[in-house]
């Protein structure tokens, strides 16, 4: 029964916008469901002050977020509960699924019984009234034993990989920087633990002759980078019911979130975490692709 409240992403790291999120908070807000995205972070020391202030619940979308940390603590660990991904592009992969963290135990015993058939640990959850054998609403959301030992395995293998697409978005976003018409995404310096899922820049089309982002990201296949464009804002993408007070929100009264349409239409551009497990060599390659159609703008337009 709930309905999402939108809101749109900071310009320099698309991101949550912390000032959107207190200015969409009601006495009916129960969340926060902030993203780790493109390598980044919103504020998260903001965020956390302002749902405690309102108290509401801090739910870490961790999706993108393995391995990174904000001044000393891991993502996840930050708010009430972390939700980290395992599907098949992700950086721990199990081919799918995922994993809740939280050392709230009330949230515990509900998220077990969620993905368990709606099953109760023993002594059930006291805190809530609810008894052992009463049942939640429920799924089978269980994991395999196969999948676990998958994901332990990657483990063991996780922190080498982190420092190397860290050192590579890093070593990316100053050599981008160079380049007139094109800004990396902003990461903050407190985050200091952090690898690209997907690494993103903004492309303005003014310096390069006038070229939409889309030919942009056409030329830059055909040299042989993979490349594309974000997912659509979260209004366009999502399906409402015609029933729903969602679909009031977002169908009906058509908003806007300028930010975030204007990266999706036009500016962002988008390269696969793949890629920043290669080499320094490697990622010159992306800059000297952008360079030549830089050069070449012309016979592009």
């Amino acid at each position: 029964g709930a309905t999402p409240v939108i809101v749109d992403v900071n310009p320099e790291t698309y991101c949550m916008d912390i000032d959107a999120v207190e200015e969409a908070i009601t006495d009916r807000t129960k969340a926060v469901i902030p993203v780790y995205n493109y390598g980044s972070a919103p504020d998260m020391d903001r965020l956390l002050k302002v749902c405690r202030e309102h108290g509401l619940a801090l739910i870490e979308d961790c999706a993108r977020g393995h391995g990174f940390v904000w001044r000393d603590k891991p993502a996840g660990s930050i708010g009430d509960m972390g939700c980290f991904s395992f599907q098949q592009g992700k950086f721990m992969t199990a081919g799918e699924g995922g994993i809740i963290i939280t050392n709230d135990e009330t949230y515990a015993y509900r998220c077990y019984a969620i993905k368990d058939c709606g099953r109760l640990r023993a002594g059930g959850i006291p805190g809530e009234g609810i008894k052992p054998h009463e049942v939640l609403n429920w799924y089978n959301y269980r994991m395999t034993q196969i999948q676990a030992a998958i994901l332990l395995v990657q483990l063991e293998r996780l922190w080498e990989q982190v420092n190397v697409r860290q050192r590579n978005q890093v070593y990316l976003d100053k050599r981008l920087r160079e380049i007139d018409g094109i800004e990396p995404v902003k990461v903050d310096e407190r985050l200091t633990k952090h690898q690209p899922w997907p690494y993103c820049f903004k492309y303005d089309s003014k310096s390069f002759g006038g070229v939409s982002r889309d030919k942009f990201i056409m030329a830059l296949r055909a040299e042989g980078i993979p490349c594309g464009k974000p997912h659509p804002p979260l209004h366009v993408a999502l399906h409402f019911p015609k029933w729903s007070e969602a679909y009031k929100r977002y169908v009906e009264s058509k908003p806007s979130y300028p930010i975030s349409e204007k990266a999706y239409y036009e500016e962002a551009v988008e390269l696969p975490q793949y890629l920043f497990l290669g080499t320094s060599e490697d990622i010159d390659d992306i800059v000297e692709a952008i360079l030549k159609i830089k050069r070449h703008i012309d016979e592009i337009a």
